[in-house]
């Protein structure tokens, strides 16, 4: 009787043990043990990168005082979107559909002071260039960056579609989506592009349209002398 009740303590010494090793070497989902089995912490987290700086408040108020006495000014200040570009020291703008008027507005700053451009939809052609298809919406400009790196950046709109990328001799150049709106219930969206000198001004355009994708070809008007094809 002696014999089986300390084999029987044995045996609950044993499980014991077993099911405290078994507890120790699992680990929660998302978690990590150290190799020196000591607790494991949170997991690591990704720290993002910082927000470019915002547009310049007396620059934006400038903007909206001059939408304002001409009858371009938004509706509210929170329709005004931000236009910013990849790769490049250049910007960022404004830009917003006017309530009173049927135009998009972008504005803009420089050392020398703030600056507004409100095409009207005759202007932009929107009711009359093909659909699906992308042009240029504000031309674009030469920027030398700080890295004294000579680019040039514009905006474009693609009417019925959206744009992927540019491209040209191999490389790929992101556009950024920057804003979007409905003229006759077509879609329109507004991009922002930063490209290098370097290249020809004729560039393919990889696009997505009804579920599939595609490609267009965009030339940019007086971008070098003899314009080359991509």
């Amino acid at each position: 009787m002696g014999h089986s009740t300390r084999t029987s303590g044995r045996l609950r010494i044993v499980l014991t043990a077993l099911l405290l090793g078994a507890a120790a070497c699992s680990v929660a989902p998302g978690s990590h043990r150290p190799a020196d089995g000591k607790a494991a912490g949170p997991p690591p987290q990704i720290i993002p990168s910082l927000p470019r700086p915002p547009f310049p408040e007396k620059p934006r108020q400038a903007i909206l005082r001059m939408a304002r006495e001409d009858g371009t000014a938004p509706a509210h200040e929170s329709q005004i979107a931000l236009a910013e570009y990849d790769n490049s020291d250049y910007g960022p703008a404004l830009i917003w559909r006017p309530e009173k008027t049927d135009s998009l507005c972008v504005g803009s700053s420089t050392g020398k002071g703030s600056s507004k451009y409100c095409p009207t939809a005759e202007k932009l052609h929107l009711g009359t260039l093909p659909v699906p298809g992308v042009d240029i919406f504000q031309n674009v400009s030469q920027f030398t960056t700080g890295r004294r790196q000579t680019e040039w950046t514009g905006m474009l709109m693609a009417r019925g579609e959206e744009i992927d990328h540019l491209s040209c001799q191999g490389r790929a150049f992101p556009v950024r989506r920057v804003f979007s709106f409905q003229h006759d219930n077509v879609p329109f969206t507004v991009y922002t592009v930063t490209v290098s000198e370097d290249l020809p001004s004729d560039y393919r355009v990889s696009v997505r349209r009804g579920g599939g994708s595609a490609e267009e070809r965009l030339s940019f008007p007086g971008w070098q002398i003899t314009p080359a094809s991509c």
